[in-house]
């Protein structure tokens, strides 16, 4: 089918719609701010995928190729049309791009999938995910006795310089995305608390001094609730928070 320049830039629109496409909510793209790190990054997709069809058929239901998969049925749910996943398609066979070679971009991808760990056992097994942290930190109940399970006290201060992205509606409280990413200095971990949550501590994120502090997962919220990312930078704990209303609860609810 022949490939026009606006199919390929309202593709990109798409896929960067946070209310359609989302793939900047799992997948690492060049040119996307605050991308989630839960599926692999988009990159060379046109030898990965040099079917068409193949492709076309990933998006519209991955749940044929994979029952459990995390990522959803975009077309068969009505979410996008089958025009706007070939104009996705268009531009998703560009990346690579002129903005990010391929170095740059497993660079980038290692940084954050590779040098932060995580404690929700995204990234590693839940025995060494524990090994820095109180083990009971994950099973408390209540927040603030959960924070200070987790620093040794409640001492927050609310930060500008910290950057808290999730949807303002989430309509499924399983895969709730969330983005963290601050200007703080020598920060050395990120945590995630839901409020609400039976447990309110979600996961965690150990940095070096060469990674830098930027985070994008999924968390599950059993109802509406306020997710504060706080941040220990210098021996502080800062915070921002935002509250997130659910439609369809993910912890049981």
């Amino acid at each position: 089918m022949p490939v026009y320049s606006n199919d390929i830039e309202e593709g990109k629109k798409l896929a960067f719609d946070r209310k359609k496409g989302n793939c900047l909510a799992c997948h690492m793209i060049e040119d996307g701010e605050l991308a989630g790190n839960s599926g692999p990054p988009l990159i060379a997709m046109k030898a990965r995928f040099p079917d068409r069809q193949v492709l076309f058929n990933q998006i519209w239901d991955p749940t044929v190729n994979n029952p459990n998969t995390y990522m959803p049925p975009f077309g068969k749910h009505g979410a996008i049309t089958k025009d706007e996943i070939n104009k996705i398609i268009e531009y998703l066979y560009t990346l690579w791009g002129k903005n990010m070679n391929r170095r740059n971009f497993l660079k980038n991808s290692l940084m954050t999938a590779a040098t932060i760990t995580t404690f929700a056992g995204l990234l590693i097994t839940p025995k060494r995910a524990m090994a820095g942290w109180p083990k009971e930190s994950f099973d408390i109940a209540d927040l603030s006795k959960s924070i200070k399970s987790v620093y040794g006290h409640n001492n927050l201060e609310e930060s500008t310089k910290i950057k808290l992205k999730v949807p303002d509606i989430a309509e499924n409280g399983a895969i709730v995305p969330v983005n963290v990413k601050t200007s703080l200095e020598n920060v050395e971990s990120i945590m995630l608390f839901v409020e609400n949550n039976p447990q309110p501590l979600s996961s965690g994120y150990n940095f070096t001094s060469k990674s830098k502090p930027i985070i994008g997962t999924r968390i599950k919220m059993g109802k509406t609730s306020t997710v504060m990312a706080a941040v220990k930078s210098n021996g502080k704990i800062y915070t921002s928070a935002k509250e997130v209303k659910i439609t369809i609860g993910g912890c049981g609810g």
